[in-house]
């Protein structure tokens, strides 16, 4: 009787620290994907302000050429 006690409690134990590890692993899958995230987010804003900024210039550089026609 008392090896069967200690028996159950070894596997609740063992079930206990399986629990936890896949618990750890989920929690570090789901904080890489976080970052994933954020890390796409920031690349599309960076894009996003790089090609304002080209087009910015463009603009800059038709107006140049406005004035310089109209000189």
């Amino acid at each position: 009787m008392e090896k069967e006690k200690e028996s159950a409690l070894n596997e609740a134990k063992l079930k206990v620290e399986r629990e936890k590890k896949e618990r750890n692993e989920l929690e570090k899958k789901l904080e890489e994907e976080r970052k994933k995230a954020e890390e796409a987010l920031r690349k599309e804003a960076m894009e996003q302000q790089q090609k304002e900024l080209e087009r910015y210039q463009e603009l800059e550089r038709l107006q140049k050429e406005r004035e310089e026609a109209m000189k």
